[in-house]
């Protein structure tokens, strides 16, 4: 049966489904449920399965077509059949079970389909849905898909016996994310991250600032070290060297061969020690 003959023999019927499962298509979990039970029917009932041809590659090894199938997916939806496929195995899985139990139709159709392929009502699709009324209860917001990969992959882990990996560090990007949230709730936080910096969250002219400030304090930091390390008093050490103590003696308005007014180099000397006497 040619895909022309399917669509000119049942036209008027694969448009009215066609215009059906259009409105169906959407995340909410209800929908895509009964978008699968649908294409399910539609498939069956106007697309059957037939032997590939010979010479084909599918024939060869005893393959089964569904002749337009995927052309009508194709043209009426713009999915694939692959895409179709999940649909009708949650469709399957999921539809009569939806309509009386509110905790099932609460998971959205991104989550059905990661539970789709498991075994029936197993511990894993329990545990999903209390996961998912607590956070409903506590953020108000429905379980990610994130966190069911990661229950499904931790509890297939524990049925083949293995240890739970060692939690890893998250991304750069992903802890600046969490810094900023916290700051924004009014937490200061670091966030370690994958490359081995801590993130704060700080915007980029905060960063940048900061950046600055702690360079001039490394730096501070390395002076005062030479400093300590010298073996001569300051008055030694300007008797040793003449150019240093020629500036020294000239007026505050002459300059060093790089631009430094002596005089204020002085000045922030003997406010610098001052300081540090005021700290003792």
């Amino acid at each position: 049966m040619s895909q022309a003959v399917v669509r000119l023999d049942n036209a008027a019927v694969l448009n009215a489904a066609a215009k059906r499962i259009r409105g169906l298509l959407t995340n909410a979990a209800s929908s895509m449920l009964d978008a699968g039970v649908e294409l399910k029917k539609v498939r069956d009932t106007h697309f059957p399965i037939v032997p590939a041809r010979k010479g084909s590659g599918i024939g060869r090894t005893g393959g089964r077509i569904r002749p337009g199938w995927a052309t009508w997916l194709r043209d009426e939806f713009k999915i694939s059949r692959a895409h179709a496929d999940h649909l009708i195995k949650i469709g399957d899985r999921f539809a009569h079970r939806a309509r009386t139990s509110s905790s099932l139709a609460a998971l959205s159709g991104t989550v059905l389909k990661q539970l789709a392929y498991l075994p029936e009502e197993n511990a894993i699709e329990a545990e999903v849905i209390e996961e998912n009324k607590r956070s409903m209860r506590e953020r108000g917001k429905p379980i990610s898909v994130r966190k069911v990969k990661q229950i499904i992959r931790k509890r297939k882990r524990e049925a083949r016996g293995e240890k739970e990996p060692e939690p890893q560090l998250p991304s750069a990007k992903e802890a600046q994310k969490l810094a900023k949230a916290a700051r924004e709730r009014g937490e200061v936080v670091l966030i370690a991250a994958r490359d081995g910096n801590l993130y704060t969250g700080a915007d980029e002219k905060v960063v940048a600032e900061h950046e600055r400030v702690r360079g001039i304090a490394l730096r501070m930091e390395w002076f005062v070290d030479f400093m300590l390390k010298l073996d001569c008093t300051p008055h030694e050490f300007m008797e040793q060297t003449p150019e240093w103590l020629r500036w020294w003696r000239t007026k505050s308005e002459r300059v060093s061969p790089k631009g430094v007014k002596v005089g204020e180099v002085a000045r922030w000397f003997t406010a610098f020690a001052a300081a540090i006497e005021r700290l003792r």
